[in-house]
């Protein structure tokens, strides 16, 4: 009898063991790449003045928000961000620094 109940003690040791490592496994897992985008500021009165320096700066996932009127730079967007403005597309233009560049029409959205 003695030994049948060290077996069962054992037994749920093990089961315990088990269940502890996937429940840490799990709070591991869902802990990891957690990321949340940064949402960035782009005019003067702010700590970045032209978009192309935000972007330089910017994570991917970020999103880069516009303060109105016409910015003019050469802009090239290497990854995965958001660019809108601040209030709408009517309030906010971007324009090519040099006629050497192709700018398409950027559809902001605010």
């Amino acid at each position: 009898m003695t030994i049948i109940y060290f077996e069962e003690v054992h037994r749920m040791r093990v089961q315990l063991t088990s269940i502890i490592s996937v429940l840490f496994l799990c709070i591991l897992l869902s802990c990891t790449g957690t990321v949340s985008a940064e949402e960035i500021m782009v005019g003067s009165g702010y700590g970045n003045t032209t978009i192309t320096a935000t972007l330089a700066n910017a994570s991917t996932g970020d999103i880069i928000t516009v303060t109105d009127g016409t910015h003019i730079e050469n802009i090239d967007v290497t990854k995965e961000v958001t660019i809108r403005s601040e209030n709408s597309s009517a309030s906010t233009t971007v324009q090519a620094d040099s006629s050497s560049f192709l700018t398409p029409e950027l559809s902001f959205f605010a």
